[in-house]
């Protein structure tokens, strides 16, 4: 077999089988899903009152919906790429062969064509990792966000109390100077601008850590979907041709002994 025969053969059915659209996928249907653990609620719940948030649930069912349908392999035009993928390896492998060997190498080539589609939606689909798999880290950044959104919610509160206990003198008593001190109107402001602050920054920070960690998990699962289809190369193109070329040669040097 010519050299780099199984990396056409891998090129053209990760090509066919539409493996960069599917890293895409992955890596975005990620993105998505650490936005409910990293994100800042305060802006989940901005989502939640303009309705943009059930979008983005919407699109990540369908991302997710997309990845799992890779397991039934390429159709149509993808299996026509297969087709056109399979005859090119057979006419650089048994074009300098006499006939009829040259015609049998293109038989066995084609010989599992209508199983290769399934075999590669196997392959990629044990590539998927789990769908619900979550990062530690993001439950702790979770965990962290909504004791910043806490206490951004006590300081809203605290805000009310004095407004009604010191400015409207809603109540003669007043347990303590700190519900009634309008003075720290300004400084529970600034406390609370920077609990947001702080928050948008966290969820900015994690987000740019999600989309490296995304992107390399894409490249993995790439990776390994490559390698899978080396093997569904290897066994039902390759292997089939191999023993075609075995069976010429052994009939060569049948014939060089019968001829003396």
């Amino acid at each position: 077999m010519p050299e780099g025969t199984v990396d056409l053969l891998v090129d053209a059915f990760a090509r066919a089988a539409g493996v960069p659209a599917v890293g895409e996928s992955l890596r975005s249907a990620r993105e998505l899903r650490a936005l409910d653990y990293v994100g800042w609620p305060v802006g989940w719940l901005a989502e939640r009152v303009t309705g943009h948030d059930p979008t983005r649930k919407v699109r990540l069912g369908k991302l997710w919906e997309e990845l799992r349908s890779v397991t039934a392999g390429p159709s149509g035009a993808q299996q026509a790429e297969i087709d056109n993928a399979l005859t090119a390896v057979a006419d650089k492998v048994g074009l300098p062969l006499p006939s009829p060997w040259s015609r049998t190498v293109r038989s066995a080539a084609r010989s599992m064509a209508t199983e290769v589609p399934g075999a590669l939606g196997t392959a990629m689909g044990e590539s998927l990792p789990a769908e619900n798999e979550i990062a530690g880290w993001w439950r702790l950044i979770g965990a962290w966000q909504g004791l910043l959104l806490g206490c951004v919610i006590v300081g809203v509160a605290w805000l009310g109390v004095i407004v009604a206990f010191g400015v409207f003198h809603a109540a003669r008593h007043v347990p303590s100077r700190l519900f009634d001190d309008a003075s720290l109107l300004p400084w529970i402001g600034v406390i609370i601008a920077a609990m947001l602050l702080l928050g948008w920054l966290t969820a900015s920070g994690c987000m740019n850590l999600v989309r490296v960690a995304a992107a390399r998990e894409q490249e993995r699962v790439e990776a390994a979907m490559r390698s899978r289809m080396a093997a569904v190369a290897s066994e039902m193109v390759v292997l089939p041709i191999e023993q075609e070329l075995f069976e010429f040669v052994r009939f060569a040097e049948e014939l060089r002994v019968a001829i003396g």
